[in-house]
């Protein structure tokens, strides 16, 4: 299994990782073969990769954060809610039955819980199409991995979960046109955005089976660290915690994701930007424990390492993010190994990623590697120079 853009796909490839569409059926399955109609159909959905098999990585078979049949219900859940939310208009007329959803949230818990050291070691295949529902989704499982890492009971898990999964409910009620605009917006239309949180919480207003914890996500999950957030500027501890971790998840998951305004961020530009903002937008408590289990070099990242090998990363260590496992296919001046080389490396401290490639080079790979050295490469990611 390799991670190829769309951009570098040519028929003949095979999927080795399926793609679901934004109510959480599936499009294209695992195994299937690629040709230029769906080569042309991925990139009209503006889907920015998918993963596809390699003979070099037959052992490479990485389970996903959760199933995708979690994945695909509490997508499907997710959009009912959003539906019955918009259609009915009012927060009086909230229909939605939650049951279901509450189940989604405790399979969801029960597959984070039972991996002790799982790692955000996997990019998210989706299309720009199905960015809203599946993006709070991967919000609800990062904001669950980072409560489960400081410690928190299982009861609180699961309402931080539910409090991720429906924190952007109140958009519900915001036009779609102010949703996807690609340019400045109006300050009339800033304020109507700027008010989505209060949507939200007025929305779960008296439905009991929301408890308050999970609901004061709705309305806070937009507030900063520094005080520089929305709907009310508060600020350091008077957000609820909850909402501070909620407050990374989201980030990351919408910098990792393509949006109308702007490409989707690597993997290590996010964890930079994050990294950055500690002390200022985010909770310090909260970056450090995403650092530790967010890689910001997914399994399927090129690399170019400071001996001039590169490679594929094949494996990531939660609590060492930034050293994970790579298997060495090529030597940007004896080209091919004969045999690829497997490198863990924590074992070798010295050494040191020197960029980070779109994707295997045709050649030695050292155009590729400048080019990104001169985009910031691994400096980018230690010093986090650039803002959210």
């Amino acid at each position: 299994m390799k991670l190829v853009y769309t951009r570098s796909l040519k028929p003949q490839m095979i999927l080795a990782r399926p793609l679901y569409s934004e109510k959480g059926t599936l499009l294209l399955a695992e195994g299937i073969q690629l040709n230029e109609r769906l080569v042309g159909m991925l990139d009209r959905m503006e889907v920015p990769f998918v993963y596809v098999r390699d003979d070099r990585f037959p052992d490479l078979e990485v389970r996903p954060l959760i199933s995708h049949r979690n994945l695909g219900r509490a997508i499907r859940e997710l959009h009912r809610t959003y539906e019955d939310a918009t259609r009915n208009s009012t927060k009086a007329a909230l229909v939605a039955d939650f049951d279901q959803l509450f189940d989604v949230v405790r399979s969801v818990l029960d597959e984070v819980l039972s991996q002790p050291d799982l790692v955000v070691h996997l990019l998210d295949v989706r299309s720009n199409d199905g960015y809203s529902y599946q993006h709070s989704v991967q919000t609800m499982i990062l904001s669950m991995m980072i409560g489960r890492r400081m410690a928190l009971p299982e009861a609180q898990l699961h309402n931080l979960g539910l409090g991720a999964l429906l924190a952007g409910i109140g958009k519900a009620f915001i036009p779609s046109r102010i949703l996807t605009r690609s340019g400045p917006l109006s300050r009339e239309e800033r304020e109507l955005l700027y008010h989505y949180p209060r949507f939200g919480w007025e929305l779960l207003e008296g439905y009991g089976n929301v408890w308050p914890t999970a609901r004061i996500v709705t309305l806070q999950h937009q507030e900063r660290w520094n005080g520089s957030g929305y709907p009310s500027g508060l600020k350091g501890e008077a957000i609820h915690l909850f909402s501070r971790i909620v407050a990374v998840a989201d980030v990351h998951d919408a910098l990792v994701s393509r949006r109308p305004w702007r490409e989707a961020l690597r993997p290590y530009e996010a964890f930079a930007q994050i990294t950055a903002e500690s002390g200022g937008l985010f909770d310090p408590a909260v970056v450090d424990i995403y650092q530790k289990i967010v890689t910001p070099y997914p399994i399927g990242t090129w690399l170019y390492l400071s001996t001039g090998h590169i490679g594929m990363v094949t494996d990531c260590f939660v609590d060492d993010t930034l050293r994970p496992q790579v298997r060495i296919v090529r030597h940007e001046r004896t080209g091919p190994l004969s045999r690829p080389l497997t490198l863990d490396m924590r074992q070798y401290p010295d050494l040191e990623i020197g960029a980070v490639l779109d994707g295997e080079p045709e050649g030695d790979g050292s155009d590729e590697a400048e080019k990104e050295r001169e985009k910031g490469g691994k400096e980018g990611v230690e010093k986090g120079a650039a803002k959210v």
